[in-house]
């Protein structure tokens, strides 16, 4: 199951959501500079908080030491930052509320003698 998202899909899905009501180029134009905001925003440091729903961040990872095969010796390659996402915790109840354990992991992935 593929479950990648681009920005089209974002678009389309929006667009679709709003059955037409919405020219699809402005929906498009209006994402996109959401999108961008949120980008600049997170960038810059700050922290994105979707009340009830989440926060969005940028963490950056520590610096890691790799061999190199043009150099012929171990270099450093800067840390890099990875998004993350925190649900707010009603919605995490919510779902675990609702989460079926046998349909979610229908072989025992939990147990650790298998």
């Amino acid at each position: 199951m593929n479950i990648s998202f681009n920005r089209n899909k974002f678009y389309a899905a929006v667009f679709k959501k709003v059955e037409g009501l919405i020219k699809y180029h402005d929906v498009r134009a209006v994402l996109f500079i959401l999108l961008d905001e949120i980008k600049k925003d997170l960038i810059s440091g700050k922290n994105i908080e979707i009340k009830n729903f989440g926060n969005l961040y940028l963490r950056p990872r520590i610096p890691r030491k790799h061999w190199s095969i043009i150099h012929k010796k171990v270099i450093v390659s800067p840390g890099k930052k990875l998004l993350f996402f925190n649900l707010a915790t009603n919605v995490k109840k919510f779902l675990l509320a609702r989460l079926d354990v046998d349909k979610t992991f229908p072989r025992g992935h939990d147990d650790k003698d298998s």
